[in-house]
């Protein structure tokens, strides 16, 4: 059986006042990985928090 790709999974979370968002790894066959912590709008610029944390990754 081929191996699948690990894939991507962009998590939200919807508030009353702030949206939470995160980023996933998913492996099959095992679950997901945290890639970043929640970044949360509009107390920062959670886009732009969330490219420079990846950046540094890479």
């Amino acid at each position: 059986m081929p191996m699948q790709k690990p894939r991507f999974v962009l998590k939200f979370i919807w508030m009353e006042k702030n949206i939470g968002l995160a980023l996933d790894q998913m492996i099959p066959g095992r679950g997901t990985i945290p890639l970043s912590p929640y970044y949360f709008w509009p107390r920062k610029d959670a886009l732009e928090e969330l490219k420079v944390m990846l950046e540094t990754k890479s």
